[in-house]
């Protein structure tokens, strides 16, 4: 993980407003993995190996989440399914929640 440290210039918006020391996080490890949930289907312990499609829809207003995951149902997109969360809440089922990677070659894990 490296540190970016960066500042903006020309900003309009009132100085309280203005992150002068803003930090950003990068990670640059392609083998990194991330949580999603799947929102349709019923995902198997099967799944893993297979790519995924990612779905986005609007999100709620109402509980401010968001309604991005993986879509069980197609097996043709780019998230690579590597496992699944383990923790006791996580029932591997309808909307799990499981580990993917995005590849950046046939090869890559």
């Amino acid at each position: 993980m490296a540190h970016l440290r960066f500042l903006r210039y020309g900003q309009q918006a009132p100085q309280h407003k203005v992150a002068l020391d803003a930090v950003a996080l990068v990670y640059n490890d392609p083998g990194i993995a991330y949580e999603a949930q799947f929102t349709a289907g019923t995902p198997a312990v099967s799944f893993i190996g297979s790519k995924y499609t990612l779905s986005t829809t609007a999100g709620s207003s109402t509980t401010g989440r968001s309604k991005e995951g993986a879509t069980a149902t197609t097996s043709s997109g780019v998230a690579l399914c590597v496992g699944f969360n383990l923790a006791p809440s996580n029932a591997i089922g309808a909307y799990a929640r499981a580990y993917f990677t995005f590849p950046t070659s046939t090869f890559a894990v």
